[in-house]
C-alpha cells in the first residue's frame, strides 16, 4: 500500500512535468523573442487552439487548411510590416503636424488617433446601431464606437518596433488562419451523414450479418437426437 501511494505520487508529479514545462517554455520563448510573457501566453494560447482546429479539420477530412494557412502568413506578414515601421505612428504625427496642433510631439500621434479614430468608430457605432434597433441603438452604438474607437486609437498610435511588430504579426497570421480556416469549413458545410458514413463500419456490418446468416444455413442449430 504505501509502495502504491508512493508510484502514485511520481506519477502525478511527471503529468504536472508534463503540462508546466511546456508551459514555461511558451512563456520564457515569448519574453526572449519579443520581451514578454504575455506574448508567450497570447501567441501560445492562438497556437494551440490552431493546431485543435486544423487536427480536427484534418480527422474529418474537411477542406484542407493549405489556402488558410496562405492568407494567414500573408496577413501576417503585412502586419508585420505595417506595425513595426509603425505606419499609423507616423501617419498620426503627419496629421498632428499637418494640422498644426500645439501639443508635445510625443504626445501629438497618441491625441491624434484617439480622437481620428474615435470619431470614427463613433460615426460606424452610431449607423450600425440605427440600423439594428433605432434611436436607441443610434446612442448606444455612438457611445460604443466612440470608446471603442478610442481604444484603437491609442492602440494604433504606439511606435511598436520591430520586436513587437514581429509578434503582432505572428498574432495577426494565427488568428486570420484560423479565422479563415473556420469560415472555409462553415462555408463547405459539414455532411454530417458522410461523416458517419466514413467512420462508421456499416459495409463491415453488413458483410458480417450476411456471413452469419449464411453460417445459420448451412448448419442450422436444431435438437440432436
Amino acid at each position: 500500500m504505501h509502495a502504491a501511494i508512493l508510484a502514485g505520487v511520481a506519477v502525478a508529479a511527471l503529468l504536472l512535468l508534463g503540462v508546466f514545462l511546456p508551459a514555461a517554455v511558451i512563456l520564457f520563448t515569448g519574453e526572449w523573442l519579443f520581451g514578454s510573457i504575455g506574448w508567450g501566453l497570447l501567441l501560445g494560447t492562438e497556437l494551440l487552439l490552431a493546431v485543435a482546429a486544423t487536427a480536427v479539420v484534418l480527422a474529418l477530412r474537411l477542406r484542407g487548411p493549405g489556402p488558410a494557412a496562405g492568407i494567414g502568413a500573408l496577413a501576417g506578414a503585412i502586419a508585420f510590416v505595417v506595425f513595426g515601421a509603425s505606419w499609423f505612428n507616423r501617419l498620426f504625427a503627419w496629421i498632428g503636424d499637418s494640422a498644426g496642433i500645439g501639443l508635445d510631439a510625443a504626445y501629438r500621434p497618441l491625441v491624434v488617433a484617439i480622437v481620428v479614430v474615435g470619431a470614427l468608430g463613433a460615426l460606424a457605432g452610431l449607423i450600425a446601431g440605427a440600423r439594428a434597433l433605432g434611436a436607441g441603438g443610434a446612442v448606444v452604438g455612438l457611445a460604443g464606437g466612440l470608446v471603442g474607437g478610442g481604444l484603437l486609437g491609442a492602440f494604433l498610435a504606439d511606435d511598436f518596433g520591430w520586436r513587437v511588430g514581429a509578434a503582432l504579426g505572428l498574432a495577426v497570421a494565427i488568428a486570420v488562419y484560423a479565422g479563415v480556416l473556420g469560415g472555409r469549413v462553415a462555408a463547405g458545410g459539414i455532411d454530417a451523414e458522410a461523416i458517419k458514413l466514413r467512420f462508421w463500419p456499416q459495409q463491415t456490418i453488413d458483410t458480417t450479418r450476411e456471413t452469419i446468416e449464411w453460417a445459420k444455413a448451412r448448419n442450422p442449430l436444431g435438437p440432436r437426437s
